[in-house]
């Protein structure tokens, strides 16, 4: 059996859709080779942001008081920490619409393919509802950024495959000054 990850996909396509890249990328991906990006790293603080809020209200209500405009976060990992600000607004925004759901949900399907079976697998940023919920962070936004990842196909998938009543799925992205959306839904033939 294979084992295969949505982010692991959408290297290998970047590289079908651009054969003189470099192949580095897929094999790194493969090997879980760690990179250091401190937009990287902001998203993902973001996100664990996010989660803490969700799941302990009283962490939301701290970050939510006192005058300032922004919430300061320290990130650490390994070999690097950094502070990133993060406006108030903007959590608040992403609170308010995330509000009752179930934070880093692991997800998987298998597939059965001419070169054996695939278990695609990850974990959702969040459920709720009939929807999945992935936060992404970027420096720019152009609508429909993510509408080739696979992601939302991997996941919704896994949902049909076991038999669920999620259907939908958001990606709900910022920029750190505003929020946009990108609804997918499942079809058969995704």
């Amino acid at each position: 059996m294979y084992f295969i990850y949505p982010t692991l996909l959408d290297s290998f396509q970047r590289y079908l859709n651009n054969p003189e890249s470099e192949v580095q990328e897929i094999i790194d991906k493969i090997n879980r080779v760690p990179f250091v990006s401190e937009a990287a790293d902001k998203g993902t603080a973001f996100n664990e942001v996010i989660d803490f809020c969700l799941r302990y209200r009283p962490v939301y209500d701290d970050i939510m008081k006192g005058q300032s405009a922004e919430y300061s976060y320290t990130f650490k990992r390994e070999n690097r920490t950094w502070v990133f600000s993060f406006k108030k607004s903007i959590l608040q925004e992403f609170y308010n619409r995330l509000a009752g759901a179930v934070p880093q949900i692991y997800l998987e399907s298998e597939i059965l393919t001419k070169y054996g079976e695939v278990r695609l697998y990850g974990y959702a940023d969040e459920m709720k509802g009939d929807t999945i919920y992935d936060i992404k962070t970027t420096s720019k936004y152009e609508f429909p950024k993510f509408l080739h990842n696979w992601q939302h196909r991997a996941y919704l998938h896994s949902q049909y495959q076991n038999e669920s009543f999620v259907d939908r799925f958001q990606y709900l992205v910022t920029d750190f000054n505003n929020i946009f959306t990108e609804d997918y839904a499942y079809h058969p033939r995704m």
